[in-house]
């Protein structure tokens, strides 16, 4: 499980990168359903930087989510 919970960031990671916002932020949901720990790396990350402001990714750094 927490293997795929660090896939799923890397792929978050790629898609900040690359500017596709909406993939990105699904993966980062996906990866914190499934239990990545490691919340401080969406702020720390410079690929996460431009989408720091977003609703959506305060919102998703605050939930608290149902490990899947």
């Amino acid at each position: 499980m927490e293997e795929r919970a660090k896939f799923h960031f890397y792929l978050a990671k790629t898609y900040a990168k690359a500017g596709n916002t909406d993939r990105a932020l699904a993966y980062m949901r996906k990866c914190l359903e499934e239990g990545f720990k490691e919340k401080n790396k969406f702020t720390e990350d410079a690929e996460f930087a431009k989408m720091q402001e977003l609703p959506e990714f305060k919102e998703l750094l605050a939930l608290e989510p149902r490990v899947l």
